[in-house]
């Protein structure tokens, strides 16, 4: 596991069409990759899911990370390309990380807590 600091969490909203855009124009600065949710994709009950935020379906929802030394050039290509310099184009916000992990490679894998709660079902006992 790699451990970083000083990290942001961006979340936009986006009008549906531009995130591929947005991604394409931010993905060499950020960590790892970018998430993007589809509106047209989240089922109703679900549509005010993440932080509280609504997603219609004509909106677009991109996630990811970025160094604190990158946060400013980010968000300025995000607002430019996606949009978010015009009225009730979408939203932008960012959340500080106090620390973040990621695995190292493709290869390694959660292991079950032995101190689990007994509602878990373990894939070897589901017999």
């Amino acid at each position: 596991m790699t451990y970083k600091s000083d990290m942001h969490l961006i979340i936009l909203s986006v009008r549906k069409g531009f995130s591929t855009a947005v991604v394409a124009s931010i993905s060499d600065k950020v960590v790892g990759k970018c998430q993007i949710l589809y509106g047209s994709n989240i089922p109703n009950e679900h549509k005010a899911g993440l932080l509280g935020i609504t997603l219609k379906e004509e909106d677009e929802m991109i996630i990811t990370v970025v160094h604190t030394s990158k946060l400013d050039e980010v968000l300025q290509t995000a607002i430019e390309v996606g949009g978010l310099n015009t009225p009730q184009s979408g939203m932008c916000m960012t959340i500080p990380l106090d620390r973040m992990y990621i695995a190292d490679t493709i290869d390694e894998k959660p292991s079950i807590p032995t101190d689990a709660p007994a509602d878990l079902v373990h894939p070897k006992d589901e017999n």
